[in-house]
């Protein structure tokens, strides 16, 4: 904290920094995450340097900040916090400490603070997201790389191949496999649903299709015909404009 007279001065990175973690608290309120840690059983029993507020913002920074450690990212989160509150002191914990604390919020926070806030952007007039009326919606999938451990493999699986004796080599990571239903055009995530690898697209996207309603148009790839899908996917009234293969 400067005293008077004192000028601050912000590097381009550290200015960066901040905004971005603005942006992450005007998009998910303090109010809505501790109303999400709260419906979810994970509030703390006790003080803690960690509260679960603090630990779920830092389980979003991680995702702002991809490329450092998250010893660095909860750095940056503590100095922006610090200087939002003028002077109000926010103690870097140890990366045992950020482990413990990411352990003890769990995932259902994250899942139910998604579930909140995840809805269409784009206001009728956008050109991008709306044609001839119609609100143009996809569904797409794709695959995201786990952490390397055992229990991962065994949980989500993951891509490998051949070698000339027919024994299989597993990939450098294990990854999940997400089906999103998006906004065209602001590419905002309405809904999505978390699988293993093995998991078929077309199966995940069974689950998204209570989202579809009548005044969509809905894109999708080769990946999702099918009679089934299809039939499911029609009779929410939405119209369909789907690839198919050859």
């Amino acid at each position: 904290m400067a005293r008077a007279g004192q000028r601050v001065v912000l590097t381009e990175d550290r200015l960066q920094d901040r905004i971005s973690v603005g942006v992450l608290a005007k998009a998910f309120p303090r109010a809505l995450v501790e109303e999400v840690i709260a419906e979810a059983g994970a509030k703390e029993q006790r003080n803690r340097i960690l509260p679960a507020w603090l630990t779920l913002y830092y389980v979003l920074a991680l995702a702002l900040f991809m490329d450092m450690g998250g010893g660095r990212v909860m750095r940056k989160l503590a100095g922006t916090l610090s200087f939002a509150s003028r002077g109000i002191v926010v103690h870097t914990p140890s990366e045992e400490a950020l482990s413990n604390a990411r352990s003890r919020l769990g995932p259902q926070p994250l899942k139910l603070l998604f579930e909140k806030v995840a809805r269409p952007l784009a206001v009728v007039d956008d050109q991008r997201a709306y044609w001839r009326g119609y609100h143009l919606m996809s569904l797409d999938g794709t695959t995201l790389d786990v952490q390397d451990t055992a229990a991962n493999w065994d949980y989500f699986g993951g891509p490998g191949t051949k070698d000339e004796s027919g024994k299989t080599l597993r990939g450098g990571f294990p990854q999940l496999r997400i089906v999103a239903l998006a906004e065209c055009g602001t590419r905002a995530l309405v809904s999505a649903v978390l699988g293993s690898y093995n998991n078929g697209e077309k199966t995940l996207a069974v689950e998204l299709i209570p989202r579809l309603r009548s005044g969509m148009l809905v894109l999708a790839d080769r990946n999702f015909p099918g009679y089934e899908l299809w039939q499911q996917a029609a009779a929410t009234g939405a119209e369909l404009v789907w690839r198919i293969g050859k």
